[in-house]
């Protein structure tokens, strides 16, 4: 009688990895956070960290699966102080150079400090990001150019080829036409994005200077 054959589910690392993630980046707090909480500590980092006072339903969500309930006046007097530290000019600036959506979280007597920080960042952070949208096209056209240039040699060694019938030289010498107008599109493009991520380049430094960053 054959042996049973024993059948072991092999399950590649990278997975588990991104099995645990997903699992683990639903819940805000873990088990022993929610058990040992310090809500007016938790409210603090939440709004220094720019988060909102609802981020406590998520919180509760999460402690919900271990009988642990939020001390949501406790949550909120730590959140006041934290939007303190949180809605401050520099750290305006910072986070509007790191992209940073705001969602109107500071109060209103401390967001006229806070915008006029965040709306240099940004400024900063939008020249940044369509600089590197436009470094990206400026690689992208110069690849394409390579390409052109490769399939122009391709094509030259079969007109020049003896081995090669008049309707293969024929029809080479059509590729490389077309070829060689796309390489001159291409130049052209690149020599107007060049300038582009120049001056782009050129207005980041001058903001930066100018906030002295």
């Amino acid at each position: 009688m054959p042996k049973p054959v024993s059948i072991k589910l092999v399950i590649p690392q990278c997975l588990v990895i991104v099995l645990f993630l997903a699992v683990s980046g639903c819940a805000t707090l873990s088990k022993t956070e929610c058990l040992k909480a310090e809500w007016r500590e938790i409210g603090f980092e939440d709004a220094a960290n720019g988060y909102p006072v609802t981020r406590i339903s998520e919180h509760r969500k999460a402690c919900s699966k271990h009988d642990v309930a939020p001390d949501l006046d406790l949550y909120r007097a730590g959140h006041a102080v934290g939007l303190r530290e949180f809605c401050r000019y520099a750290n305006g600036v910072k986070r509007g150079l790191d992209g940073y959506q705001y969602e109107g979280i500071c109060p209103a007597e401390l967001e006229a400090d806070f915008l006029a920080g965040y709306r240099k960042g940004h400024s900063v952070h939008e020249l940044r990001a369509d600089r590197s949208r436009r470094q990206n096209e400026l690689n992208t056209l110069r690849e394409k150019l390579r390409k052109q240039e490769k399939l122009i040699s391709e094509h030259e060694g079969v007109i020049s080829s003896a081995n090669s019938t008049p309707a293969q030289r024929s029809e080479s010498l059509d590729i490389i036409r077309e070829a060689e107008r796309e390489i001159t599109r291409a130049r052209d493009d690149i020599s107007e994005i060049e300038l582009d991520v120049d001056h782009l380049q050129k207005e980041e430094s001058r903001l930066r200077s100018r906030l002295g960053i």
